[in-house]
Formats: C-alpha cells, structure tokens, sequence
C-alpha cells in the first residue's frame, strides 16, 4: 500500500481542476467521462481519501461542460431513398463486370440485411433459405462475436443477419446475388470461403472498401420501420439487439426473428407497390396510388426524371447531392444537341451498327443509344420517357418506333393491318420488352400476356415454365425457358403442323451472330440455354431476335475468328442490308451454327481463344470479350 500511495499523488480538489485543463486539450470528447470512470474505479478497488462527488466540483464540471460545447454535430449517415436503392438493384442486375455486380448485391445485402461493414467482416457462414419456387425466402449469414460474451453469442445463434430476398425489383435482388456468387465460385451455403461476405477482388484496395459510410446500408430498413409505426421491440430485434432479460426466451424460440420480419415485409411491400413514400415528409407518407403503381424496379419500371435525378447520387454518400442535381438540371435545359439536325450522321451511325437512337417523348431531341447497354450515350439511364428506334427521316423529325414497350404503336399498326391481337409473349422482365404490357392489358380486355413464371413480368396472365405449351388459334407454341440474359428469361418455339421447324422468338437470348449480355445467370446456365436448348431446334428454324445488333455481332465474330469466310461475306451483306434499310431478321438455327460463336465454342477453331478450356469457359471468356468490345 505505500508503494501505491507513492505512485498516485493525493487527489484534490486542485489537482483534479489541473487535470481536467490538461484533459481538455485532448481531442477525445470523451475524456471526461473516462476520467470519471477512472476515479470511480480506483475509488472501488483502492479507496480514495475523497469521494468522487467532492472532486467533481463546481469547477470541474464547468470545464466538463465548456469541453462538450466544442463537440461538433453528429454526422450520421443518411438513410439512402427508394431511388437511391432502386438504382443499387438495377446496377446489381446490370453491370458488366462481375465484381462490381458482386459489390453491389452485397451493398444490397447489407440494406435488406440492416447491417454494417463491420458486421459483415464477422460473417462465418451463408445460407439461401428460399420458398420452393425460389422466388422469396431470405438470405441468412451468421456472424461470430469477437467479445465471445455468453449473452452475445447467444444472440448471434438466434439473431443472425437476416435479408430479405425481395427487394423493391421485380426480380428479387436475392437471385441475382445467387447467381453472380456462383459465377465468381463463391460459396452458397455453410462456410463462408472468405472472411468477409464482401469478397475482394485481387487488386481491390480494401481501405477504400473500409471508408464506405455503411451505416446508410443499416439505417434505410430501420428508417422506414420506425417511419411506418413498427414497435420499438421489432426495431429492437430487426437491429439484432435483445435484452439480458428475454435471451431465454428468444432461445427457447428459435425463431425470434420470423414476426418483425414478416412486418418488415409488408413495409418493403408497401414502399415497392407505391402506398407507402418513406421519403416525403420527415414522418413518410402512406397513400393510395392514384392509379394503378407498377411493382417493378428501375429494371423494369425506370424512375421519373425525380428519381433519377436522386439516383445519380453515391449510393453511401449524399454530400455531393446538390452537385449532381446542377448537372441534371443542365442537361434537362442544354440547347437542342446538334446530333438532332445532322440526319446524315444518324444514318451513317446506325449504319455502323451497335447504336440506336432515342427520342425524348417531351421535347422531342434525339439522343445516341449504345445498344445493349441500356444507357444513352451521355451516360444518361434509358427510361419510358425515350422511344426506341433503329431508323430517323430524311428531315430528321418523323420518328419510327420499334421498342416492344410501345403499346400504341402496336395496337395502330395491328388497326393498319386489319388485325386483332389476343395474346402477347413476353420474353423477359427488361422494360424494353415488357413495359407495355399494362397498357396492352388496359387496351385490350381480356389478353392473354405470357411470360416466365421466374422473370414476373409486368401484368402477367400466364406464368410459364420450361416446355408448357398451348395454343394461339392454329399456331402451337412451347416456351423454352432460357435462363442467362435473365434468370427467367423464355424464348417462344411457335409452328403449326404442317410445318414442324416453324419460327422461334429469342427476345435477347439469342441475336443474329451474337447473345445477349449475362445479368442473371451462370455461364453454365447460358450456355446451356443456347447450345442444348435453342441449338436442340431444327436447323430450318426461323430466328427472330429482340434487337438488330448483326452488323456489330458480325464485327465481333471477325475479330475472333479471322479464318473463317462465311463470316465476312455475311457482314457485308448485313451492312448492305442496314444501308437499304432491311433487316438481318429473321436468322434461321442453321445459319447461327454457321456464324455464332457463342454457338461454336466447343469447335477447335474457337479453342484458341482459351487454349485447354470446357466449351462453358471459352463461352464465359468470349462473352466477356464482347461486353468489352
């Protein structure tokens, strides 16, 4: 005990004002709090001479208390807006490249999940605990507490990171976050292969990862929860806390989880079917849609010029918000672009191949379409407020529309032709090809709208599996379910008796000499749609793609395989074609075996592509080649 007294000097009144002036010099604004615990603790092991209360004078306090003032306001992360989650989704879908898909199914993750980085770094196992359909379910990881504390770990057990699989998308976020880790040969289920569920690419830069402001990922359910009037306990379990009190309880029942998950549900359900605003007014809005509200993402249903100006923002930080809308807001006000007065170069670049032109349903200007991108030009999201063509006048003002999710057009033209339509075959969920189904639904009592059962597609009458058939007058039609474009993507085998070979609609599963990007599926899984399915049809076949990409798939085909002839006779005849304004459709399945590589990948002449590769590997190595080329 001298030694002690020794190594502490006697604590005053005095000495402790002297400390606290030393305290404050600390850029911790927790100091004196911890001095306060420290004077606690030694009064409770050693005994002080004086109480805690008689050091913590009136002076003390005051120097406390001008400390705090010199605290800077809380900068917490905001929660993200339904635009900003409805674009991480459609980008999870939509990028090329595999990582960053990955990266952003996990950010995904990470909202449905109410979880943060740090969470994710003590992920030791994954499971997709899906329905029998494989359309809705959750996506658990379980997590081990570094504190090893009884009650923490118990907690863990029963309170795992729980995600819901559907999001605000039609097709659920979940099954792309499946496919894209079974692409990059990530574990599914049990052991995570990596100790973070975010795995990093090789040359990744993990303390860039490490600054994502991931509270935004965890605050945006929790948000809309206490928003929409859950109750403190489910808010207290969907942020996985639980009192010392009810760990038994919680224990006992396995499944703590499953009610305040259902109600985050219908939260999530209400936000995507357009009756529930989270983001008007500091408390949400509910409403009853004036009409009808599509349930379907960015994907599906691309948000107003509102939203978009929102979703440009980063997905985990705001601070540049007023930056982006300026930007947005010139480009909705810059002069008429001068591509709009310059017809001759329209044609010549359509000529080309690879590009479309758009025209802005408001004000009428033209703008350049990558195709296959989804994007315009500029960088811009292609949304509902563009129309779709492959062909501009003369005068460069009459405009011919061929995008699928024109409904009008399509009944005009089926008026012009003294025709009636009954039914229509939706091949996948992408607004290109679905965004007019409602309308055609509204137009048209009683149509008959087929699609995949998987994709959901919009107003869907008939949900199809692989190899249902059924009839359209004399016309007999299979679906073939064709996953890889989309995971429930259908191609339509129609033929009449008569004639057996018929005509197949390929939607962007299949082009003239090329395939479609892979959004959803497995290289395995498009491969197989396309040589086994689509490759097991007679070879008299007609072909009817989504998109008339020839010209550039052709110049693809070139490039990988230079020996082969047929490929360059045909290029100059799909030029030819494009200068006389004629399609490259319809191909028949002889002339894509002929052509395609993406068909041929088993040949020797495409082996060197990928020298001792599976067909599935030299398919997965030119598909990439293509996206990047």
């Amino acid at each position: 005990v001298p030694a002690l007294r020794k190594a502490f000097p006697s604590l005053c009144s005095g000495s402790t004002v002297a400390g606290c002036k030393g305290v404050q010099l600390l850029p911790v604004l927790t100091a004196f709090d911890s001095l306060v615990s420290s004077f606690n603790f030694v009064h409770g092991t050693l005994g002080l001479r004086l109480s805690v209360q008689e050091l913590l004078s009136a002076r003390v306090k005051g120097l406390a208390h001008a400390h705090l003032k010199t605290k800077e306001d809380v900068d917490q992360a905001p929660a993200l807006t339904v635009a900003q989650l409805r674009w991480l989704e459609f980008y999870a879908a939509s990028a090329d490249d595999l990582y960053e898909k990955l990266v952003a199914c996990t950010l995904c993750f990470m909202v449905y999940a109410r979880a943060r980085r740090s969470d994710l770094a003590r992920a030791t196992h994954i499971d997709f605990d899906l329905t029998l359909d494989g359309l809705d379910g959750f996506v658990e990881c379980r997590v081990k507490n570094p504190k090893q504390a009884k009650a923490a770990s118990r907690r863990n057990l029963f309170l795992p990171l729980t995600a819901l699989f559907t999001g605000l998308s039609t097709v659920p976020w979940g099954a792309t976050f499946l496919a894209v880790r079974q692409a990059n040969g990530l574990s599914t289920s049990g052991a995570l292969d990596h100790p973070s569920i975010l795995a990093k690419a090789p040359d990744a830069d993990l303390s860039l990862i490490a600054k994502v402001r991931s509270h935004s990922c965890k605050a945006t359910l929790m948000s809309w929860g206490g928003k929409a009037g859950l109750s403190d306990k489910t808010l207290n379990f969907l942020g996985y806390h639980s009192h010392g009190a009810n760990m038994a309880n919680v224990g006992y029942r396995r499944d703590a989880l499953a009610g305040p998950l259902r109600e985050l549900c219908g939260v999530v359900g209400s936000v995507k079917a357009g009756k529930f605003a989270p983001d008007e007014t500091r408390s949400g809005r509910w409403r009853e849609p004036a009409s009808p509200v599509s349930s379907a993402s960015v994907v599906t249903s691309p948000p107003s010029s509102a939203e978009k100006k929102e979703a440009d923002l980063p997905v985990v930080d705001t601070s540049s918000s007023s930056d982006s809308s300026a930007l947005e807001a010139a480009s909705d006000g810059e002069d008429e672009q001068l591509v709009s007065s310059a017809p001759h170069f329209l044609e010549n670049l359509l000529v080309v191949g690879g590009f479309a032109i758009a025209a802005n349903k408001h004000n009428g200007l033209l703008h350049v379409v990558r195709q296959e991108s989804g994007r315009l030009l500029c960088g811009r999201l292609l949304t509902a407020g563009f129309s779709v063509s492959s062909s501009v006048d003369a005068d460069a003002k009459k405009f011919w529309p061929a995008s699928d999710c024109e409904a009008h057009l399509v009944l005009a033209k089926a008026k012009e032709e003294g025709v009636q339509i009954v039914a229509v075959l939706t091949t996948h969920h992408h607004y290109d090809h679905a965004g007019g189904n409602e309308e055609m639904a509204k137009q048209v009592p009683g149509i008959r709208i087929y699609g995949g059962r998987i994709d959901n597609v919009a107003a869907c009458t008939d949900p199809l599996e692989h190899c249902d058939k059924f009839n359209i007058g004399a016309i007999e039609v299979c679906a073939l379910h064709t996953p890889g474009h989309t995971r429930g993507s259908i191609c339509y085998h129609c033929f009449e008796a008569a004639a057996p070979q018929g005509l197949v609609f390929t939607g962007d599963t299949l082009f003239v000499a090329g395939c479609g990007r892979m959004f959803e599926s497995t290289p395995e899984e498009f491969h197989n749609s396309l040589v086994k399915v689509l490759g097991a049809l007679p070879a008299e076949t007609l072909v009817y793609v989504g998109h008339d990409y020839t010209v550039k798939n052709l110049q693809f085909a070139v490039a990988v395989e230079t020996a082969n002839k047929n490929l360059e006779q045909m290029l100059a005849w799909a030029k030819e074609q494009k200068v006389q304004r004629k399609y490259t459709v319809p191909s028949t399945m002889r002339n894509e075996w002929l052509i395609n590589p993406f068909l041929r990948s088993a040949d020797d002449s495409m082996r060197s592509i990928c020298p001792g590769c599976s067909p599935v590997e030299v398919f997965a190595k030119l598909r990439k080649q293509k996206d990047n080329f």
